[in-house]
Parts: structure tokens; sequence; C-alpha cells
């Protein structure tokens, strides 16, 4: 088979539509792992993403990451979140991980509940053996920001 300049070029160009990549869209990402990892849905014109950045762990044996994802909500949306998480099952039945009462609710069916203090809403964890997502939720009411931490071991 004869390699034409021409071929050449129709092949290079066809690798490099192929290889080309679709941009990460932050606001989309959270959006999509907040639905998924705690049932929270977000319109994503209603908040600004301040960070978004994933750290691989060092010396890991496999794809160990830390991601972390900083937004503000804007101001009047800020009211609907916050009556959204207030008015979930189980809000501020648990303050820790440790708390006794979780054997009291049907862990089968939550991933987590939602605690409140005076200033920060938080969202806890299940309690489960070894995790290979911790996840660290908070939402300063202040600053209306959400502070999400993922550990995927």
């Amino acid at each position: 088979m004869k390699f034409t300049p021409k071929l050449i070029v129709t092949l290079l160009g066809l690798i490099a539509l192929t290889s080309c990549s679709k941009p990460h869209n932050s606001k989309q990402a959270i959006h999509s792992e907040l639905k998924h990892l705690v049932n929270l849905e977000l319109d994503t014109s209603k908040f600004v993403v301040l960070t978004d950045s994933v750290h691989n762990t060092e010396g890991a044996f496999d794809l160990d990451y830390t991601w972390y994802a900083n937004i503000r909500f804007d101001k009047d949306y800020f009211e609907n979140v916050k009556k959204t998480i207030r008015s979930s099952a189980n809000f501020n039945t648990i303050t820790n991980e440790y708390d006794k009462k979780w054997f009291s609710i049907d862990t089968s069916k939550i991933k987590g509940v939602w605690h409140s203090d005076s200033v920060f809403l938080e969202y806890i964890q299940k309690p489960k053996g070894f995790k290979s997502e911790s996840i660290y939720l908070s939402i300063d009411t202040t600053s209306r920001e959400l502070n999400l931490r993922l550990i995927h071991l």
C-alpha cells in the first residue's frame, strides 16, 4: 500500500478528531456528583464554581485521589437549597458518624443525613466498614459556600 501525502494528512486529521476530548464542565460534574452522592439536585445556573481540583495520591497502587470542590450559591437560590436540605429525611437526627442513633435509621435506603449547627449544614455519611469513597460535605450558611472533599481509595 502506497501512502500518499493526501492519505497521510487525512489519517492525521482523523486521529486528531478522534483524540479530542470534551472539555471538563465543572458545574455539570459537581451537579452530577452531588446528585449521585447525596441526592442533592442543584440548578447549575444558580451557583459559581470557586474550586474544582483533583489531587492524585502519590505512591498509590491504583487510582486513589481526592477531589475538592467549592461553590457559592446565588443569594435567593440558597434559601431554596437550605429549605430542601432541612426537609430531607432524618434531618438533624444524627450529629456524627459514630452516633448510636444510626441503629434506628434504615441505612439501606439512605447514604447519609444532614445535620445543622448555628453556621453549617453538614452531610454525615452513613457508617460502614471500609469506605472506598469518603464524603466530607458542608455548607457555610453565612458565606453560602458548599465545600466538598471526596476521597476515593
